[in-house]
């Protein structure tokens, strides 16, 4: 079967890829890469292709499916109205910025004054001391205040206590 081939997909599962690409594109994500997705999800939760001829080794996983919208949507609903929105337009503001010109369509002198930035950038990097680094990270960490470290613990005793559970 060449590779993309939709043939040995069921009705229910053409289906279902249809709705989640719906999905996607609703939140604003191209054709291409919604359709991407979607299939994605699909093999995600049937292990592929279910028609006869094609192998069907795995059950469905659509407890994981079912245990990671839940756990979205519970956390969404602990956030405040207010909070959902910004967080919806501060990501929307980011698809829109990191959509630039390639560099081809570009001016010249925009390519050339990149270039001369990043190249200064390296130098100014390069002729710094490490002593000049080392005492900038310890005044940064001197200013890191006693409640934000605690909460950095707690965070990573979370982590360890989430991994040990696995």
């Amino acid at each position: 079967m060449p590779r993309g081939e939709k043939t040995r997909y069921t009705r229910k599962q053409e289906r279902l890829a249809d709705h989640i690409e719906k999905g996607y594109k609703e939140r604003g994500l191209g054709d291409q890469e919604a359709e991407r997705r979607a299939w994605a999800t699909v093999n995600l939760i049937s292990g592929g292709g279910k028609k006869s001829g094609s192998g069907r080794a795995r059950s469905a996983k659509k407890a994981t499916a079912k245990k990671r919208s839940r756990k979205r949507s519970a956390a969404s609903a602990k956030r405040s109205a207010a909070k959902r929105s910004t967080s919806v337009k501060r990501s929307a503001a980011k698809r829109s910025t990191s959509r630039r010109r390639p560099a081809a369509k570009r001016s010249t002198t925009a390519r050339r004054s990149t270039a001369t930035r990043s190249t200064s950038r390296r130098r100014s990097t390069a002729t710094r001391s490490t002593s000049v680094k080392r005492s900038a990270a310890r005044s940064t960490s001197a200013r890191r205040s006693a409640a934000a470290r605690s909460a950095a613990a707690r965070k990573a005793a979370r982590t360890r206590a989430r991994r040990a559970g696995r």
